[in-house]
């Protein structure tokens, strides 16, 4: 686990934000099947792993939007992310929400007055005609640091030997 996210620090400081976010959506993934191994619902263990213990609210801009229908992040925002992402690479997800994901640069979402940079942004588009478009706009580098700082957490709260089985090993040969 720890291997892991090395590598995902190591993507981020070459600027390889795409294979440093594959990664770390994975995360979730991991700890979740060393949380709740009983539970055989990938969404379910995901969710709740992210609910119970990543922080959230680092994500958003607390602001609403001008039509004023702000919408937080959630661990089902991020596991959709994930599976879009990892699976389909279809950035519109259309759901009762959000329309689509937009994945940008670090401090493209501005900063806020202590000069921190933000990590997600919901943003309301009026298209042509007239209908409206929810995205949600993810600083790719703050969510990757974000899992990959719960995740080092929860693996330093639990004995190295419960990922044991859930540890890749690279062969050289």
């Amino acid at each position: 686990m720890k291997k892991r996210i090395d590598e995902i620090r190591d993507c981020l400081n070459k600027e390889l934000y795409e294979a440093a976010l594959a990664l770390a959506l994975t995360l979730p993934d991991i700890c979740g099947q060393v949380e709740y191994p009983k539970c055989n619902l990938v969404g379910q263990r995901y969710t709740k792993w992210i609910d119970e213990c990543v922080d959230m609210e680092v994500f958003y801009e607390a602001t609403f939007d001008e039509f004023g229908d702000f919408h937080p992040l959630t661990a089902q925002d991020i596991y959709r992310l994930r599976c879009s992402f990892l699976h389909s690479g279809d950035q519109d997800i259309k759901n009762k929400n959000i329309d689509r994901f937009s994945l940008v640069r670090p401090g493209s979402l501005g900063t806020s007055r202590k000069g921190t940079p933000y990590g997600y942004k919901y943003v309301t588009e009026l298209q042509t005609d007239n209908s409206v478009k929810h995205i949600a706009c993810i600083d790719i580098e703050y969510l990757s640091k974000a899992l990959c700082d719960s995740a080092e957490e929860y693996y330093k709260s639990k004995d190295p030997d419960d990922f044991i089985d859930h540890t890749f090993t690279l062969e050289l040969g």
